[in-house]
Order: structure tokens, then C-alpha cells, then sequence
């Protein structure tokens, strides 16, 4: 009996079923093996009922759980054979009772797919995770869980098995994708509003399975989609606008999941743009506001974010307004300058929106406070020379205040000035000198002054932001502007009270030869080469000087510096002096009173300036508290400042 059953299973192991099926018939002794050969003969030829009623006989005949498990598989490929999937699952799951090792992974994996095709989420759920550490099926493990997570809606666990995802398709040839699993993900995350993670998706599998043509077919129509549905709003959110467990950064309040998702939406959008974010980078919600963060302490500089500059969306290609609802409404010009910014600007105008920031800064802004309280206000915007860009602020009433004045106040606050020239390195072209962009994430870091400013690689053509060394859990500053507590609060609404200088207010000199000096504040420097040789060490300082007639010149800043570098106001005054003058002072000595003398003037014109308008201050009663503590904290700072300069210089205080 032996060598005829070794003949009949070589008939069989040949792929001979007919032949291996006549051989067994003409064993006499039916025992255990061969009813067990005959069935899978019998399965192979289809005679598959046939078959199972052999394989379920077996069973009773079988103590060891090696031919159980064998049997179980049969069973299961029979039912498979019949279509009969969730009996399939069954049987399949019986294998993995009586074996869950890695000897029985083949088992698993056809567990759920069978249990995917019936619809069998949950089983696909408690059977899956087990094989995405084995590399053969990670990867349609994952997509399975993806999908049978997103319809149990675990979103929790979407999102990890996502990231999962994406991970292996980073760190591991995938030779083991399947098309319609992934079409189906595809599919499943479109319905879902994930418009980002399909893109996502596209340009990771690209790198492995590029080349293939039905991939190059599904890439091409989903991104025709996903440009067309950009400017289209969606009832339905997103798996990640429903993650309402708590645990995921940043916490966010209130409305913080939709904060959350814009941030996701936002970052991933600038990631498949060439965007880099330092791994220990966090965004946090401190106090209501949103913050960046460093979650490791170091001990040296390092790269926050590297974004290209063509990722910036400049404010010139969008027509910007504000719904009924207080809301920014950004709609692209059929032209645009940096079309590739146009679904970065979308996802930015979501995070403001679900931040309520219009909202926030007409209520803050401090301009906007002084509705009703002209007087005030014209003294405060008195101080700067281009004080007609800021009368149009100004309401009677808070209620009067227009849209498109909050807009233009807003976009003043965040936008970058980019230079031609490195616009053109980006593939921009532009006919004006600068250009005005927004700085998507990079505009969530707070101001400091003395820290570390951006930074422009003219050779990656890309904004870069350092964190300096500190503690874990900081928060990261940027010094994003340089100028004076006063510009800041017009432009910003804050006070920067670390600044160690500020500019001096306008008005005019007489020197004592009668000629007049108009002092201004446009922050316009002198040409290098126009600056004597002995000042180029403080050229910043440095004013441009102009002729109005014979007798009258403009001088375009004059900056009051901290205490110790108070020679330097001295230095530029000596400069514009010997220019306004010419070879009037052949006496060195006669030069420096006159200088002196207009240095001193400066500095009392500024400090009379301050006081009243300290006192216009203390005297408005219907400012608003934060605003009156913000011009107060403003107001004795640059007194502080300009008496501290005084006294040092040995000079009688007349105020």
C-alpha cells in the first residue's frame, strides 16, 4: 500500500490529478492519507462539494492539530472555490486557534482578504495587525486596515496604521502591492475629503511603482480631480477633523480639531512640495494661542524649517475678502505669478479660519481700538512719516470698521517681502522690485528680538528658521522684523520693549547757521559708497540725505541707540552736518558743539513727544484696557530710553 500511495502523491505533486485520483481508487486499505489525497484530487479537478464532505469526514478521524490544520485549509480553500467567503473565514480562523505563529501567516493574510471582500471589517481589524511586521504582507496588511478602519470608524487607529503606511513605503521596496487594494484606498480616502494623503500617496508610490501603467493612469486623472475639487468646499470631513480623543498634538481647545487638521492638511501640502520640518519641531496651544515648540534639548543651532520659496503664496495672486461670517475668502486670479501656491493657500486660509484669526485681530488690533478716539490716535501715528498709510484705520465707531481694512491691516502683520531676484531663482517672475508672500507655518513663530532671523538659501531657494540651543519644550522666537517698539505695535500690535533702539519721530533742526533739517523716519539708509570711510562700521545707522532747495534738506532716519552706543547718533549728526554745511565748520571744535547741540535737540523733541503722549493716555477713558496697558508699556519704555540717553550725555533735562 506504501508504494502505491508514494506513486499516487508523486501523480499528484506533478499537478496529474486525474491520474493521482485513479491511484488512490485502487488502494485497498482507505486509510487516513489517502482519503485525504483523494479530497484535494477532488479539489483540484473541481469536484469541490464532493471534496468537503471527504474533508469534514477527515475531521472526526483527526487528533493531531498538524492535520487539523491541514484539513482546516483545505476546507477553507473549498469554500473559497464556492464563494462561500465568511464560511472561508471561519475555517481560516479555526487555523489561526489552533497555530497564531509566523508559520501560519499565509493562513492569516488569506483570513483577510476573504473577510475584506465580505465586508468583514472587524475581523480584518483583529486579524491584520499582526502582519505588518512581516514584510511579505505589511503592505496590503496596512492598506486593508487603513480602509477597514476608516469604515469602523476607528480614526485613531487610521491614523496610525496611515503613518504606518507611508513609513514602509519610504523605508522598503513594496514588490508585493496589489492594484485594486490600492485603487481601493485610493477610493476610500477620496470619499473621506483626505484630498492631501491621496496626493500624498500618489507622489510616494511614484518612486516604486511609477512606471507602471495603470498607476501612471490612476496619478494623472486623481490630480486633474484633486486641482479641480481644491476650490470646491465639502460637507464631509475628514478622518482627521473627527480625531476627537485628546491625545494628538497640538491640543487645541475648543475648536482645535479643525485647527488640527488645517495644520495636517497645511504641512503635508508643503512636505510633497519640498518643505523639510525638523523632527522634534512641535505646534502647541499654550493660553489659547498657537505656538512652535522644541521638543528636545540641545546644545547647538539647528534647522527648524527649510520651505521653498515657491510654496509662498503671494498676496498679488489672490483677491482676498471676507465672508459674512467674519471669514477670509481667498479666490486665485485666473493669472497667477506662483500657481503652485494656489492648494497651500487654500489650507492656509482654512487655518486662519478655524483659528478665527480676522475675527481676533480686528478685536486686537490696537489701531482698531482707538475707534471714537481720534485725538489719540493722530498723536500716535504722528510719530512716523508715512503716518497717511495709517489714517485709513481709523473709525468713528468699531462697528464702521470696513473689511478691507481689517484684510489690509492682517496681511500687513504676515507677509514677507521677497526680492526679484530671488523670485526669479524660484522660476517666479515678477516686473515689481519685491513681492509680498504669506509664509505658511513659519508665520506661527512668535517674535524676539536677538534671536535667530530667517534665513533665504539663494542656492535651494528656500526660507530657513533656526532654534537655538535650550531646554526641551521651549518655545522657538524669530527676530521677523527689526524695527522700533513703535513700528511694531502699528504693524504688529504688540510691544517689543527688548528692542535697544528707536527711531526718532519726525520734525525739523535749525542749525545755527539758519539752515533747516527735516527729519524722517522712511527707514532708508545711504548708499556704502556715500558713507565716509570712518562710519561705514555703522552704516545701518547711516540716513539717506536729499536737497529740497538751498537751504532745506531731508534727512530719511535719524535712530536714537541704546546708552552704549550713543556715539553713534553723535557720529551720524557729525555725517549730516558736514554735508548740510559743507566747509562752514573749519573748527573741529565749533562743529562738535553744533553737533552737541542737535544731538540734544533730538533727544528732548522725542521726549516731549512721549510725554504727551503719555498724558493723552492716562487721560482717554474709553480705551480699551489691553491697548491702554500696551501705549503705556510704550510710552514709558521710549521715556525710560530717551532720558537714560540724556543723562549719560551730561545734559540738563528742560521737561
Amino acid at each position: 500500500m506504501s508504494l502505491k500511495y508514494e506513486q499516487a502523491k508523486s501523480l499528484y505533486l506533478q499537478g496529474k490529478y486525474n491520474k493521482a485520483l485513479a491511484a488512490v481508487k485502487k488502494i485497498k486499505e482507505q486509510d487516513y492519507r489517502v482519503l485525504e489525497l483523494e479530497s484535494v484530487c477532488l479539489l483540484h479537478l473541481n469536484k469541490t462539494k464532493l471534496a468537503l464532505l471527504k474533508l469534514e469526514g477527515l475531521l472526526a478521524k483527526s487528533n493531531d492539530p498538524k492535520d487539523k490544520i491541514r484539513i482546516y485549509q483545505n476546507i477553507a480553500f473549498a469554500y473559497e472555490k464556492l464563494n462561500l467567503l465568511d464560511k472561508s473565514v471561519i475555517y481560516l480562523a479555526k487555523i489561526l486557534e489552533l497555530d497564531s505563529s509566523l508559520n501560519t501567516c499565509k493562513d492569516r493574510y488569506l483570513l483577510i482578504r476573504a473577510a475584506f471582500e465580505i465586508k468583514d471589517y472587524i475581523s480584518v481589524v483583529a486579524f491584520a495587525p499582526l502582519l505588518i511586521n512581516v514584510s511579505k504582507y505589511a503592505f496590503n496588511s496596512l492598506v486593508l486596515l487603513i480602509i477597514s478602519t476608516i469604515k469602523s470608524d476607528e480614526t485613531e487607529k487610521t491614523i496610525t496604521y496611515y503613518n504606518k503606511l507611508t513609513a514602509e513605503i519610504k523605508t522598503r521596496t513594496i514588490d508585493d502591492s496589489d492594484s485594486k487594494l490600492i485603487i481601493a484606498l485610493l477610493d476610500e480616502l477620496n470619499l473621506n475629503n483626505e484630498l492631501v494623503r491621496v496626493k500624498e500617496l500618489l507622489y510616494l508610490l511614484e518612486a516604486q511603482i511609477g512606471s507602471e501603467k495603470w498607476f501612471l493612469e490612476e496619478k494623472s486623472q486623481r490630480l486633474k480631480n484633486i486641482e479641480i475639487s481644491s476650490g470646491v468646499s465639502s460637507d464631509k470631513s475628514s478622518f482627521t477633523d473627527q480625531l476627537l480623543d485628546g491625545k494628538s498634538a497640538p491640543k487645541l481647545g475648543v475648536q482645535g480639531f479643525q485647527v488640527e487638521n488645517a495644520l495636517r492638511s497645511l504641512r503635508k501640502e508643503l512636505e510633497l512640495k519640498g518643505a523639510n520640518f525638523n523632527m522634534h519641531m512641535d505646534i502647541v496651544e499654550i493660553n489659547g494661542e498657537i505656538k512652535v515648540c522644541f521638543s528636545k534639548q540641545t546644545a547647538k543651532t539647528e534647522t527648524l524649517m527649510d520651505i521653498p520659496i515657491d510654496c509662498m503664496p503671494l498676496v498679488t495672486d489672490f483677491k482676498l475678502s471676507l465672508d459674512r461670517a467674519g471669514m477670509l475668502v481667498a479666490k486665485a486670479n485666473n493669472k497667477m505669478l506662483n500657481p503652485k501656491s494656489s492648494l497651500i493657500m487654500r489650507h492656509l486660509v482654512e487655518l486662519y479660519n478655524s483659528c478665527n484669526k480676522l475675527t481676533s485681530w480686528k478685536e486686537s488690533y490696537p489701531l482698531f481700538q482707538l475707534a471714537g478716539n481720534y485725538k489719540l490716535f493722530e498723536k500716535l501715528v504722528s510719530a512716523r512719516s508715512n503716518k497717511n498709510e495709517y489714517y485709513h484705520f481709523y473709525a468713528d465707531q468699531f462697528e464702521d470698521i470696513d473689511d478691507d481694512v481689517i484684510i489690509d491691516s492682517f496681511i500687513k502683520s504676515r507677509v514677507f517681502n521677497f526680492k526679484s531676484y530671488d523670485l526669479r531663482k524660484a522660476g517666479i517672475k515678477t516686473t515689481n522690485n519685491f513681492e509680498p508672500a504669506f509664509l505658511p507655518i513659519i508665520d506661527l513663530i512668535n517674535h524676539k528680538m536677538g534671536e535667530d532671523p530667517y534665513y533665504i538659501d539663494t542656492q535651494k531657494s528656500s526660507l530657513i528658521t533656526y532654534t537655538g540651543a535650550g531646554r526641551a519644550g521651549r518655545e522657538v522666537f524669530v527676530e521677523y522684523n527689526s524695527y522700533d517698539p513703535l513700528v511694531t505695535f502699528l504693524s504688529y500690535g504688540f510691544i517689543d520693549c527688548n528692542s535697544d533702539w528707536i527711531y526718532s519721530v519726525p520734525h525739523t533742526l535749525t542749525t545755527k547757521n539758519g539752515r533747516k533739517i527735516d527729519i524722517e523716519n522712511v527707514v532708508s539708509q545711504a548708499k556704502l559708497e556715500l558713507i565716509p570711510e570712518a562710519c561705514r562700521d555703522i552704516s545701518g545707522f547711516m540716513p539717506t540725505i536729499s536737497v529740497n532747495n538751498a537751504d532745506h534738506y531731508n534727512v530719511s532716519k535719524l535712530v536714537i541707540p541704546e546708552v552704549t552706543g550713543r556715539g553713534i547718533l553723535n557720529s551720524v549728526l557729525t555725517n549730516v552736518l558736514s554735508i548740510v554745511e559743507g566747509s562752514m565748520y573749519l573748527d573741529n571744535e565749533e562743529l562738535q558743539k553744533e553737533v552737541a547741540r542737535l544731538e540734544l535737540s533730538v533727544l528732548e523733541t522725542n521726549l516731549e513727544y512721549w510725554v504727551e503722549l503719555k498724558m493723552l493716555v492716562k487721560n482717554s477713558q474709553s480705551i480699551h484696557a489691553a491697548v491702554y496697558k500696551q501705549l503705556n508699556d510704550l510710552c514709558k519704555f521710549s521715556i525710560s530710553h530717551i532720558k537714560t540717553c540724556i543723562e549719560k550725555a551730561g545734559c540738563f533735562i528742560r521737561i
